[in-house]
């Protein structure tokens, strides 16, 4: 496995297979997968981004344990919008917005409801789409004194 220092949170890019445009072996093998499960359990946040959710088959334990979609495909890249749909830490004080270039709207399925959280969609011609959701562990500001879901 790699070498992790302690860490508050992980962001992924990255997709989570080998391919030419980023020459890095897969990153989700059963190894790493237990790893980061494991360190999420103690404690790290993690944020996977745009091509980390894509290429995992519903079974695999970072799709079922932990982001709970999956990628089905994207159209031509087009203009896409972000929609807020609820308050929440990592949110405050952003405002609906469009991205400032035409970019891929991915097309997700919601692997379960129950534990999962939407706080933003994305929309395009292609329709609505889950953009940024939270799924386990509740987020508490103590400083608002508010406990979001």
């Amino acid at each position: 496995m790699f070498a992790v220092p302690d860490l508050d949170l992980l962001v992924s890019f990255k997709d989570p297979v080998e391919n030419d445009q980023i020459p890095t072996p897969v990153w989700c093998d059963q190894k790493w997968t237990d790893t980061l499960l494991e360190k999420i359990q103690s404690g790290l946040g993690f944020i996977p981004v745009h091509a980390a959710v894509t290429d995992m088959e519903e079974s695999h334990p970072i799709v079922k344990n932990l982001i709970h979609s999956v990628f089905l495909s994207h159209p031509q890249q087009c203009e896409v919008n972000v929609h807020f749909l609820k308050d929440h830490p990592v949110t405050a004080g952003i405002k609906d917005f469009a991205l400032p270039v035409p970019d891929e709207h991915y097309q997700m399925r919601m692997t379960e409801s129950e534990g999962v959280t939407i706080l933003a969609d994305t929309v395009s011609q292609h329709g609505s789409q889950p953009g940024l959701f939270q799924t386990g562990k509740q987020w508490t500001d103590s400083s608002w004194g508010n406990q979001f879901p």
